[in-house]
């Protein structure tokens, strides 16, 4: 996966290029989408929320926003927020992840990624699918990290909002015009069925009504 590796590699960046300099203007080309970075965003999963990350921060001129799902962040991305702070600023930014959560008091709202899920071997193309229970939990330091640094660098005093239970928490700061997100997956896994189960996540996040958003937080307050 060397093309999804940290910044400044030499394939990473030669994806970059690839992807900001041939990629999208051959989907502009092809079809109908609008012009400007409001309506450009980058979205992937586990290194590929890596390269979506490098892609706001290399090229903001092509893309305004940016979605990691259980991204895998290395220490040369993470080091690169404070020189990237003021592009940032300008970002719409949605990070999540599974894992288990235990940070709760409460120990029946305690969720482990579990050892085995029969559904996961369910699809007919990825039967072999085995959800590497342990690996969300291991990213989180580094998902830790480049929150912590967004907080210092790029905004301060973040608004910390609940939304829905105890296992997705999200945070926005909306100094500057910067505004990002960070929800978490209690119990869920590192793989293609648990990132799909959630999907609708990022893309309220960069682009969803504000009047829906407000209308899934209500739906949540309500639940028992």
């Amino acid at each position: 996966h060397l093309e999804y590796g940290d910044a400044g590699g030499l394939f990473a960046e030669a994806y970059l290029d690839l992807v900001a300099k041939q990629i999208k203007p051959a989907v502009d080309a092809l079809f109908a989408t609008m012009n400007g970075t409001a309506g450009s965003a980058t979205i992937g999963s586990s290194l590929g929320g890596q390269t979506a990350f490098n892609l706001c921060t290399k090229y903001p001129q092509v893309f305004g926003a940016c979605a990691c799902l259980s991204p895998c962040f290395q220490p040369a991305t993470i080091a690169s927020i404070p020189g990237a702070a003021a592009t940032l600023a300008h970002q719409t930014i949605y990070l999540d992840n599974g894992g288990d959560l235990t940070d709760d008091a409460e120990e029946e709202k305690h969720k482990r990624v579990p050892l085995f899920d029969p559904l996961d071997h369910m699809s007919g193309e990825h039967w072999w699918n085995p959800g590497y229970f342990w690996l969300d939990t291991q990213l989180q330091p580094g998902i830790d990290a480049v929150r912590m640094a967004l907080d210092l660098f790029v905004g301060s005093g973040p608004r910390t909002l609940d939304l829905f239970d105890v296992t997705r928490t999200q945070k926005v700061t909306e100094e500057k015009g910067f505004q990002y997100g960070y929800e978490k997956f209690g119990g869920e896994r590192h793989n293609e069925r648990a990132w799909s189960k959630r999907i609708h996540r990022p893309l309220l996040h960069l682009y969803g009504k504000r009047e829906v958003k407000e209308q899934l937080q209500a739906q949540a307050q309500l639940k028992p």
